[in-house]
């Protein structure tokens, strides 16, 4: 992450992808579509081919998996 925000431009990008998934946030009521703009564009942004989100099952115990792109189904 570090080496994304040192660019001025990506610093940009940044701002504006967290702009975008605060708007997408406020705009829905559903979970899944918010995870998953989430995911979709921090992997834009990284410019990375895999990635997850992961939040704590109820127990607070465990992380699942609730938004992936890139993983086999065997890991999600």
């Amino acid at each position: 992450m570090k080496r994304v925000l040192k660019n001025p431009k990506n610093q940009v990008a940044f701002l504006n992808t967290l702009y975008e998934i605060a708007h997408e946030v406020n705009s829905t009521l559903s979970l899944k579509t918010t995870l998953r703009t989430i995911v979709d564009k921090a992997t834009t942004l990284l410019k990375v081919e895999r990635a997850s989100l992961m939040l704590l099952d109820p127990s607070g115990k465990f992380l699942k998996i609730h938004s992936a792109t890139g993983l086999s189904p065997e890991i999600i």
